[in-house]
């Protein structure tokens, strides 16, 4: 859209032009398509509603190169919104979990970290990587970052012995009693955490219950 000599908007063709501008996430691309904002919406809620990018491909008439660099656009940009907003927070209870996938055509295996907030569902980190104890401390920290200060959730897991580390490793604070050479890292005592247990859906709170066992 620009302005034209009456002063009111006018659609121009931007089929075979790149964007000039820098900062847009369309830059340097060129296919004929790429400007077709319906075409590249449509395409990136297909993909991630599990539709093959070839069939994609196909029906678009878009190449397969051209799709991956929306998608990765796409998602740079949702990560500096998701960094944007997501600061601050005030959670009542976090639930840790990690899920298994399998990348598709390589037959590698990742895993998928969330951390989700149980009563709004809202997901403030998600991070994909292997099932180690550097991730669990990737993910804690990167929660940690994104509470208000003294804000200590309820934090909750599948029982993963890394996640014990990683919580009582940010969850705490230096203590230096008289007399003593060392400051000893101390945990909050407001802390919570635990196991998640089978139970109904219809069972769940939002205070700290029975079932929330330690490791």
């Amino acid at each position: 859209m620009k302005k034209g000599k009456s002063g009111r908007l006018e659609t121009i063709k931007t089929e075979g032009h790149a964007c000039l501008e820098p900062g847009c996430y369309y830059y340097g691309i060129t296919d004929q398509t790429i400007h077709a904002l319906e075409v590249v919406e449509k395409v990136m809620l297909l993909e991630a509603d599990g539709v093959e990018t070839a069939v994609l491909e196909e029906v678009y008439r878009v190449r397969e190169s051209t799709i991956r660099t929306w998608l990765a656009r796409g998602g740079e940009h949702g990560r500096k919104l998701h960094d944007r907003f997501f600061r601050d927070l005030l959670l009542d209870h976090v639930q840790l979990d990690e899920l298994w996938g399998n990348v598709k055509r390589s037959g590698s295996e990742v895993w998928v970290w969330v951390a989700a907030e149980v009563k709004t569902k809202i997901i403030p980190v998600i991070q994909v990587g292997e099932r180690s104890q550097a991730m669990a401390y990737s993910v804690v920290h990167n929660l940690k970052s994104r509470l208000r200060d003294g804000c200590v959730p309820i934090l909750s897991s599948d029982g993963l012995k890394h996640y014990f580390y990683a919580i009582t490793a940010h969850f705490g604070y230096w203590h230096q009693s008289e007399g003593e050479k060392k400051p000893t890292w101390m945990v909050w005592p407001s802390l919570c955490m635990g196991r998640w247990s089978n139970i109904s859906s219809e069972s769940i709170a939002s205070e700290p219950q029975p079932w929330l066992r330690g490791w």
